[in-house]
């Protein structure tokens, strides 16, 4: 249950499901396919961490060089309909880490970025493994204008970077293990200035002397900002040694960095029981999520809450099946969206009530063509401040035969019908008929409005061509086994739409005395130049005759 913030780990849960559209009755809950989630970031991987803006724009950071294809070095930043908004560039992003001991090697690895905070300005704050941004020196965390180039007056010397909370005078806290932030520090906070310098007046609390660790310091994975500016933070440390032990829980500093004595300290015990997440709603109850079964030597189901002073709500009775609540989110009147992996519910997010029941008007469900969820792999709900949730992850989609992995940042909705807003695909050009010669090329190009992702599919004479997957299909080297129809399906989660044909003419002969060589028919009875005219593939089974496949354009001459 001891986590090292170093590089803080996307918590991620797996749920398998088949999830038919149509087969569940709640009435929200479903993912927003008006809101881009694919292709998301490149890499395989979703983004390291997320944060929502004051405009209501996500930042998304990680390991990532493309974000929905579009070059984007470490940070991204979406419009309200999930695609990349171009005008905030990151450039260079996070430096490489050198690692130099002298006389013996000298190891270079690429900058990591798993942390941010969008600040009241629009300026986002970045936080990682990193000895440079963009070519400019500072350590572990940098600050980006509104535009993505660095703020140069800005400069950390952090020696680690885990999850950071803006405080309302442009300070903001940083959490990790007590030993990332100097020798004789026992609590893993710090507060640090607008200019980056680490602040000395913020007190080390005894959290751990409190708590019981064998040496007093303890790390802190979460924390989260109280009205009063009193910070409830997630901690774990080592109890023991000898046996190896861990204990963890939740506490309260007060602002300048101290424990508050007047929150009771809550423990777990044991390297898999854990709080993971944890959300103050707004009469200053906090809401705990994670792997625990009990909290305070009392069962909890993996999801609880306590009272203002820190007492277990005995009140609030989460039921639910699961061996794991990554994220918890307050929502409204003591509501909760909790992230997880639930026997018997589809989806990887449920809504409680403000007695810990499920709400089941809530569910994920879908509209649109593409069938069934598959594989849901979710975890860290936020909330814009006009109401949209989002969530940060990965999931397998499945229209028909054909599997979609979406990575990256989801949005849910509220409607009526559980599923997203998606504009079905419109063809708004048709490819047009094409022609070439013989080991020559011919192009065919379509358009189409819908919401993004758009996915385009080529066939001929109704058989899809591998790879072909773009708005424009190049054919190179035709012969004759190219000629016929073309068509070109283009799908997204709101339904799928098929081009008219365009015919593809290969004006290939067996006989090239009815050609010059730039591919012209000579006019020697051969009627002229009918390439125009010329509906499918030219074939004559021999010199000076035609049988029932050959093309009606008069007797070519043999000699």
């Amino acid at each position: 249950m001891y986590m090292n913030t170093r590089k803080p780990i996307l918590l991620l849960l797996v749920t398998l499901m088949i999830a038919t559209v149509g087969a569940q009755a709640q009435t929200t809950g479903g993912l927003d396919l008006s809101y881009q989630f694919a292709p998301g970031p490149s890499g395989g991987v979703p983004p390291g961490a997320y944060a929502i803006g004051p405009d209501g724009k996500v930042v998304a950071v990680g390991g990532f060089t493309t974000y929905h294809r579009v070059a984007r070095k470490n940070v991204a930043r979406l419009n309200s309909d999930g695609t990349v908004d171009t005008s905030l560039d990151a450039k260079g992003g996070a430096g490489e880490v050198v690692l130099v001991i002298p006389g013996i090697f000298t190891n270079k690895s690429p900058g990591q970025v798993t942390q941010v905070m969008v600040q009241a300005d629009g300026k986002v704050v970045v936080g990682g493994s990193f000895t440079s941004w963009d070519g400019f020196e500072t350590k572990n965390v940098a600050r980006l204008k509104t535009d993505g180039s660095v703020d140069s007056t800005f400069k950390s010397t952090a020696l680690v970077a885990g999850p950071m909370l803006e405080l309302p005078d442009g300070k903001f806290l940083i959490c990790g293990k007590s030993s990332d932030f100097g020798a004789g520090r026992k609590t893993g906070v710090v507060r640090v200035n607008a200019s980056g310098s680490l602040d000395g007046t913020f007190t080390d609390s005894t959290l751990g002397a409190a708590a019981g660790t064998f040496d007093g310091q303890v790390t802190v994975s979460q924390m989260r900002r109280q009205s009063d500016g009193r910070s409830v933070v997630i901690f774990g440390g080592l109890k023991t040694i000898s046996p190896l032990a861990f204990v963890g829980g939740v506490a309260r500093l007060n602002e300048n960095g101290s424990l508050d004595t007047t929150f009771k300290i809550g423990t777990t015990t044991g390297a898999n029981s854990s709080p993971m997440s944890l959300s103050v709603d707004t009469s200053g109850r906090v809401l705990v999520a994670g792997t625990s079964p009990t909290y305070d030597g009392q069962n909890v189901g993996k999801v609880f809450r306590l009272q203002g002073d820190g007492n277990l709500d005995t009140t609030y009775s989460f039921t639910l099946t699961t061996t794991l609540a990554s994220g918890i989110l307050a929502i409204g009147d003591g509501s909760a969206l909790v992230t997880g992996s639930f026997t018997g519910v589809v989806g990887p997010v449920v809504r409680l009530n403000p007695d810990g029941s499920r709400d089941s008007s809530y569910g994920f469900t879908q509209t649109g063509t593409f069938g069934s969820l598959i594989l849901a792999i979710c975890s860290d709900p936020k909330t814009a401040s006009s109401g949209e949730t989002y969530l940060s992850g990965s999931m397998v989609l499945a229209e028909g035969t054909k599997v979609t992995q979406a990575l990256g940042i989801f949005r849910l909705t509220g409607n009526s019908s559980g599923g997203g807003g998606a504009t079905a695909p419109i063809i708004t050009t048709h490819p047009a008929p094409a022609s070439a010669v013989t080991g020559g090329s011919a192009a065919f190009t379509a358009a189409a409005s819908g919401t993004a992702p758009l996915n385009y599919q080529w066939k001929l004479d109704g058989k899809e061509i591998p790879g072909a997957t773009s708005a424009t299909l190049t054919v190179s080297n035709v012969s004759d086994s190219n000629a016929g129809d073309y068509t070109v399906t283009v799908s997204n989660f709101g339904g799928s739409v098929t081009s008219n044909p365009a015919t593809h003419h290969d004006f290939a002969t067996r006989h090239p005395e009815c050609w010059t060589r730039h591919g012209r028919l000579i006019d020697r009875g051969c009627r002229g130049d009918r390439s125009a005219q010329i509906p499918v593939v030219q074939k004559w089974s021999s010199p000076g005759r035609r049988d029932s496949s050959d093309v009606d354009l008069g007797q070519c001459p043999t000699s």
